[in-house]
């Protein structure tokens, strides 16, 4: 009985003293700084990681490429709302946080066609040169 009563001292002795250290470390808003992590991969069967993505926190400069792995790290001292990846010859995709820290996306291809591109047209010299 007596062992079973210092146990329960000791748990809540030990509870008690761990709240004390954790409010003591709470860290100021100003301090914090929130990162999200992911990788950037290609929508199709293979999942091939794409290397050079741009990741942006939707609406600030605050900006990170993907490394030759498809991964990426953005940091900010403010919670990220929203994430703007884009990526050459891919459709550019907003996706929102909601608090999360791992985010995983995966890219579409942009579908195109011949008259998709735009190719410069000479006309030759202007008319005044005549």
């Amino acid at each position: 009985m007596r062992l079973m009563i210092t146990r329960i001292c000791l748990t809540m002795l030990l509870i008690g003293l761990t709240k004390e250290v954790v409010l003591s470390k709470r860290i100021p808003k100003k301090d914090r700084i929130y990162v999200i992590t992911g990788k950037v991969v290609d929508h199709n069967d293979t999942q091939e990681s794409l290397w050079g993505a741009i990741v942006n926190e939707y609406e600030t400069p605050n900006m990170t490429f993907t490394d030759c792995d498809g991964r990426y790290t953005i940091k900010s001292n403010h919670r990220i709302k929203k994430l703007l990846i884009s990526f050459y010859d891919y459709k550019s995709i907003i996706i929102k946080c909601r608090r999360k820290k791992v985010i995983n996306i995966s890219l579409e291809e942009k579908g195109h066609e011949i008259n998709d591109h735009w190719y410069p047209v000479y006309n030759g010299p202007p008319r005044s040169y005549f």
